[in-house]
């Protein structure tokens, strides 16, 4: 397994939990070739597409569990307001965990805040990221410490600390 597709698939197991601990299931289904993923609260249920391929699933994943921790009460807020929230929630968790979100996370975000704020999409975004700040973190927080504590990384050879090189005792004179 590649070193991505390792990434990819613990992050996938550690966002899986964190719906879990707010009550939802996580399931991976066929669906409408127009639809790749959605939330319903009703159920209690994340739902991801089964024709997506995994780093696409996992940015999915990462949305749907935005809108799980962000969103209790869909009828205070517009749609618009609440795509742009779990897209930029998305795309801090991938980032944070090392996997670079595809340029279409981006391309979401700027069409639903133009849909929003046509006049001024960039301040909207700017506005919701900063108001995104503490929820992101808390949840990045909890990722990490289940990774930590639960998904520990294959090792293919001796333990070594990242931060040090391999000719860590000195160079050879």
């Amino acid at each position: 397994m590649s070193k991505e597709s390792e990434k990819t698939r613990r992050l996938w197991v550690a966002l899986r939990h964190q719906a879990q601990l707010k009550g939802f299931r996580v399931v991976v289904r066929s669906m409408e070739a127009t639809a790749s993923a959605y939330c319903d609260y009703g159920t209690k249920k994340v739902v991801i597409s089964d024709r997506l391929n995994p780093a696409d699933a996992l940015a999915r994943l990462a949305h749907e569990v935005g809108h799980v921790y962000l969103h209790t009460n869909l009828s205070l807020q517009d749609r618009g307001i609440r795509e742009i929230e779990a897209e930029l929630f998305a795309y801090a968790m991938l980032a944070d965990h090392g996997i670079r979100p595809d340029d279409s996370l981006l391309h979401y975000i700027a069409s639903w805040a133009m849909r929003v704020a046509p006049h001024a999409p960039e301040d909207l975004v700017g506005t919701i990221s900063e108001q995104l700040v503490p929820a992101t973190r808390q949840v990045s927080v909890q990722v990490h410490r289940y990774l930590r504590d639960h998904m520990q990384p294959a090792r293919s050879g001796p333990a070594e600390p990242p931060f040090l090189p391999s000719d860590h005792d000195g160079p050879v004179l």
